[in-house]
């Protein structure tokens, strides 16, 4: 209540994070959704699509 997000919200805010300072390393897509316990690399891309609006890989590029 206080932060005027829901608890899943906070958690895929905190999931996003953790999934972009792992992409920043260089890592791969599939092995930053291994890390971060998503079963299948595809889903960890919608779901880092659905948040920020770019795929992993296209953030890594931009990164670099």
């Amino acid at each position: 209540q206080r932060t005027g997000m829901s608890v899943s919200a906070l958690i895929y805010a905190q999931l996003i994070l953790e999934a972009k300072r792992l992409l920043r390393t260089g890592i791969s897509a599939k092995e930053v959704s291994f890390e971060l316990n998503f079963e299948d690399p595809a889903h960890f891309s919608k779901f880092f699509k659905s948040q920020t609006g770019i795929s992993p890989g296209d953030f890594q590029k931009v990164q670099d």
